[in-house]
């Protein structure tokens, strides 16, 4: 089912002429801002650029994003967690700043999970916030190491939260 929906963001992409797809995977789950641990995260996005002035790009876009969670220290979070999310998010804020062959990157969001996140105490909706650095191989071709914060911005009844590291790979048409 999550390649139906992989395929179908990427068919939306290109019917509104994305100019940039990315896939980005988050094996490292670090306890910053979120406390849950041993999470994974795959990520496949668009982004359009709306604008470029001077070094300041903005690229606002949409993501899928399917989240595992193996964490099984619950206690404090009021009960067991539901593993596997399926989370839908637009990013209306998502800005790059060239730096030379290095990009700034930070992006904001918002978006729905297929379920409470991460238990029946969380929420469906949930915030989006990233921050890295991307290096551009080519015109075309880039990679970005990542830090990402997900979470319900303190609306449940609790908000664990989760921060991942990983590796985004671009393309851009």
């Amino acid at each position: 089912m999550k390649y139906i929906f992989t395929s179908l963001l990427l068919c939306v992409g290109l019917i509104c002429r994305a100019q940039t797809v990315e896939v980005g995977y988050s094996p490292i789950t670090i306890t910053g801002w979120g406390k849950l641990q041993k999470t994974t995260k795959f990520d496949v996005s668009i982004f359009k650029e709306a604008f470029q002035t001077g070094k300041l790009r903005y690229l606002p876009g949409i993501r899928y994003t399917r989240l595992i969670s193996n964490d099984t220290n619950v206690g404090e979070f009021g009960g067991p967690l539901n593993g596997n999310y399926t989370m839908y998010f637009v990013v209306p804020a998502s800005f790059g700043y060239d730096l030379c062959t290095l990009e700034a990157i930070g992006r904001f969001g918002a978006g729905l999970s297929d379920k409470q996140f991460p238990n029946k105490n969380g929420l469906k909706l949930n915030f989006l916030l990233e921050g890295g650095f991307q290096y551009f191989f080519s015109s075309r071709f880039s990679i970005a190491l990542l830090y990402s914060h997900i979470s319900n911005g303190y609306r449940g009844k609790t908000n664990p939260a989760t921060d991942n590291i990983g590796v985004t790979a671009g393309l851009s048409f």
